[in-house]
């Protein structure tokens, strides 16, 4: 009854694990911490979608961490049009900002986002 109960409860967690790994393929984003200090945001990105927000958006100052390599197109506020190349494992610091960024490569596309808060 107990070894039963026990592969009842692991078979459970495991379709649980797979239905959220299947949640977060299908959106965009998922808030994986915040407090009174910090927010870290995880966003995923189809080819041709839109990476870190829908559409034109804003961020505050922020360190963005790079998952996967990634090619992107990066449109400024003031509509200039910036294409490159991020390698997996890259970061960097962005001040506030206003843009647009989608997925300008074949493949998908990770990305972390870390806002400290003031």
């Amino acid at each position: 009854m107990r070894k039963s109960v026990l592969i009842c409860c692991a078979l459970t967690l495991l379709a649980v694990t797979c239905a959220r790994s299947q949640e977060i393929a299908s959106y965009p984003a998922k808030l994986l911490f915040e407090n009174s200090r910090m927010k870290v945001t995880e966003f995923q990105a189809e080819p041709g979608k839109d990476i870190c927000g829908t559409g034109k958006h804003s961020h505050p100052a922020h360190l963005t961490i790079v998952v996967t390599d990634a090619k992107i197109k990066l449109i400024k506020a003031d509509g200039k049009v910036i294409e490159t190349q991020v390698p997996a494992g890259s970061s960097f610091w962005s001040e506030a900002e206003t843009h647009e960024v989608i997925n300008n490569g074949d493949k998908p596309v990770k990305v972390f986002i870390v806002e400290p808060k003031q």
